[in-house]
C-alpha cells in the first residue's frame, strides 16, 4: 500500500488487514486522495463492503491495473465515482452471499452446516445494506443532476 500523488496504490489480497493497512496510509499521507489504482485477486465479503464504503464516501475514481477479481469486483468497482480498466486487465465476478444455501451448504463440512448459514445471513444483510446505499447514493446523484439539467 502506498499513496502516489493523489493515488492510493493497493496491490493484493482484500482483507481486514489489507483495508486497515489502506486507511492508514491514507490518514498518514496527509493527502486528498481522489483515485484507488488497485490490484486484487479479491478476498473476504466483509473486508471488500468496507472498502467500497471507504471509495463511495471518499468519492473516489478507481482504476483496474492488471487484475480485479471477486470482492474486489462485487464490491470495489460498484462503489467507484467512475472507473478505468487499464489495457489487458482482467475483471472477475462470481457468486456471493446472495447464491442459493444449497451450494452453501456443499462447500462445507456437515458438523459447521447451522454456523455457516448463519454466517451467510449475516453476509446477506450487509451486502443488503451496501447495496442500497449505493443505489440511495446513486438515485441522488441523478436526481441532483435532473433538477440541475432542468433549472437551467
Amino acid at each position: 500500500m502506498t499513496v502516489s500523488g493523489t493515488t492510493l496504490v493497493f496491490d493484493g489480497p482484500i482483507s481486514g488487514n489489507s483495508v486497515l493497512e489502506a486507511l492508514r496510509v491514507v490518514r498518514n499521507s496527509g493527502v486528498e486522495i481522489e483515485k484507488l489504482r488497485i490490484t486484487s485477486p479479491g478476498g473476504d465479503v466483509p473486508s471488500g463492503i468496507e472498502l467500497g464504503y471507504f471509495i463511495k464516501e471518499n468519492n473516489l475514481n478507481v482504476e483496474v491495473d492488471k487484475l480485479c477479481f471477486s470482492a474486489c469486483a462485487n464490491y470495489v468497482i460498484p462503489a467507484a465515482k467512475t472507473v478505468i480498466i487499464k489495457e489487458g486487465s482482467l475483471i472477475g465476478w462470481h457468486g456471493g452471499p446472495r447464491q442459493s444455501d444449497e451450494l452453501w451448504y456443499a462447500s462445507s463440512p456437515s458438523s459447521n452446516k447451522e454456523e455457516l448459514i448463519k454466517f451467510i445471513s449475516r453476509l446477506r444483510e450487509k451486502k443488503m445494506h451496501f447495496s442500497s446505499t449505493l443505489m440511495l447514493t446513486q438515485t441522488s446523484q441523478s436526481m441532483v443532476k435532473l433538477v440541475q439539467k432542468n433549472v437551467n
